[in-house]
Order: C-alpha cells, then structure tokens, then sequence
C-alpha cells in the first residue's frame, strides 16, 4: 500500500469540493457513484477487482454485495463446509441458538 502525502493546498482541493459543487443526484447516481468507489478501493488496495458490485441505497442503509472477491483458498474453504453450519442451505437459521457464539440481547 503506497503512502500519499498531501498538503495544505492539496487537501483544500481534494478532499474538500467548493462551494456549489453538490448538485442534487438522483439515487442511481449515488449508488452508481458507491459502485464504482467501492470497486475502485478493491483494484487499488486489494490488487484486484469484484466481479460485480451492488449498491442499494434504502433510506439511511446503504447495502454494498460485491461478487466475486473470494480468493480460490477462501472458496476452497466455503465449499468445505458442512451443511449443518449452513453452507449450501441458501438461508440463515432464525434460531439464535443455532448460531455459534454469544447471542446478542
């Protein structure tokens, strides 16, 4: 991961939009604009991209899928495991004493 060094001035420019600079976008241009940063971050710091991304903007969630990220070892690792801990069965159990770990409150 490259270091970046930015200046006073740098930072006023890049990081901070001028004044004006927010015209009102519509939702496919937002979830869009997530979409294409998100898939970004990916190439630049994890080496390589996802397949796809998805981004749906639902009030104040945002919810980002991204396909295809999985190393072949991690997949190798998810196809290894039994159907009892839910890989393969297309849904989470709803029963939180089925699940490992501490239950939440």
């Amino acid at each position: 991961m490259a270091h970046v060094s930015l200046t006073n001035e740098d930072f006023c420019t890049t990081v901070i939009p001028p004044v004006g600079a927010f015209a009102m976008k519509t939702q496919g241009e937002i979830e869009a604009a997530i979409c294409e940063g998100v898939s970004r971050f990916e190439q630049d710091y994890m080496g390589r991209g996802p397949k796809d991304v998805y981004a749906y903007l639902l009030g104040d969630l945002l919810v980002v899928r991204l396909e295809g990220v999985l190393t072949a070892a991690e997949q190798h690792l998810v196809k290894s495991l039994s159907a009892d801990k839910g890989a393969g069965s297309g849904q989470a159990s709803a029963d939180p004493s089925d699940r490992d770990g501490p239950s939440c409150p």
